[in-house]
């Protein structure tokens, strides 16, 4: 089994507000995200990503110096088929995210989890029309608040004037637990 396609993409970069150097408080962030996308036999796709975000102020005297950083990382695998004049796809997708905040001033630090899992069926028929079902899981933990969501939509979708417009509407049922 060869693949039979993959993309690789990359970003990386620094900002800062105070290149003049003429703020008194300044910020500075590092900018990273990688992800890489694999058709690895037809019908068959496989996504990973990674991305990282850091947030850090200086000042002497500034109350609110804060150093953040938020890693989320995901892996996304899906499958799609035919049966007769039928489209079907599936979709499965976790996604990690970790943030990480210290006030540098009083020592504080804090940390926040969440965990998204989503599942996502498509029906789609020759005419434009597609129904999609999709289920969420998602547990968020932080010092102080635990909760869980959870999400089941049903999304309804067609095609107009020759394919040039798309209608949707989605309902949807949300449980959140603290």
């Amino acid at each position: 089994m060869t693949l039979r396609r993959v993309r690789v993409a990359t970003r990386v970069g620094v900002r800062q507000n105070n290149v003049a150097g003429t703020r008194i408080s300044t910020k500075n962030r590092l900018l990273l995200s990688a992800s890489v996308n694999a058709q690895p036999f037809d019908g068959a796709t496989l996504g990973l990503d990674y991305t990282n975000f850091g947030l850090r102020t200086e000042r002497e005297r500034d109350t609110l110096r804060v150093s953040q950083v938020s890693q989320t990382i995901g892996i996304t695998p899906g499958y799609t088929w035919q049966t007769g004049t039928l489209q079907q796809s599936a979709t499965l997708s976790y996604r990690f995210q970790d943030v990480a905040q210290r006030n540098l001033t009083r020592g504080i630090d804090e940390a926040t989890r969440n965990h998204d899992v989503s599942l996502t069926h498509t029906l789609a028929w020759p005419s434009g029309l597609s129904l999609a079902t999709t289920g969420t899981f998602t547990k968020g933990l932080a010092r102080d608040l635990d909760q869980t969501v959870r999400t089941l939509a049903e999304t309804v979708s067609a095609a107009l004037l020759d394919r040039k417009l798309r209608l949707s509407g989605t309902l949807s049922y949300n449980r959140i637990v603290l």
